[in-house]
């Protein structure tokens, strides 16, 4: 798992400098649903959480990464393009020579085409919703919408602490899967620093 690691994180890396995301922003977010996903409240498998979260950009093209850049408001027309990182993402990782031989890469593959779902069903992509959608796909939602809300970008500032709840708690039972996000607010971020 070591070499597996480092070459992810080396591949995110490498990704994260040609396109919008500062370095760091999916080990981040890889380190932090692997935390929540292996607490006593959760019991997930570790790694499959991991490896699924350090994956789940990578179908992030340049014309997404434009789009990102711009300072102002992202329209429907951005928006539908930015969706489609999703199942990008899961045609690159098929071709990664080791994700044939990777254990679980069904599930990777599914919680990956996921993490953006809503718990309602709206989001992208599919029509499913609610507990249909893997749980570990909300931990890394719930994350990496922390994560991103809690930094800067060029069409926003950083949300302080007190808006990120908010907007955390104004998305229970529709955006974010109840358990993950009471979990989440209640747990997590109390003990992070922003």
């Amino acid at each position: 798992m070591d070499f597996l690691k480092t070459s992810l994180i080396n591949w995110a890396q490498h990704i994260e400098e040609m396109e919008f995301y500062k370095i760091g922003h999916s080990e981040k977010v890889a380190n932090l649903a692997q935390k929540i996903a292996t607490s006593r409240f959760f019991q997930l498998h570790q790694e499959v959480v991991w490896i699924s979260a350090m994956l789940q950009n990578i179908g992030i093209t340049r014309n997404d990464t434009a789009i990102l850049k711009k300072h102002r408001q992202l329209d429907e027309n951005d928006w539908s393009t930015i969706n489609l990182h999703p199942e990008r993402s899961i045609r690159k990782i098929k071709k990664i020579s080791f994700f044939h031989f990777m254990p679980n890469k069904n599930l990777v593959e599914q919680i990956i085409l996921c993490h953006h779902k809503w718990y309602d069903g709206q989001g992208f992509p599919h029509s499913i919703k609610k507990e249909d959608i893997p749980i570990e796909s909300h931990i890394i939602n719930i994350v990496d919408t922390y994560i991103a809300m809690s930094s800067p970008r060029p069409h926003r500032n950083k949300k302080s602490k007190k808006e990120i709840i908010n907007e955390l708690q104004n998305g229970v039972n529709s955006q974010y899967h109840p358990e993950v996000a009471i979990y989440f607010i209640h747990e997590v971020m109390p003990n992070l620093e922003q």
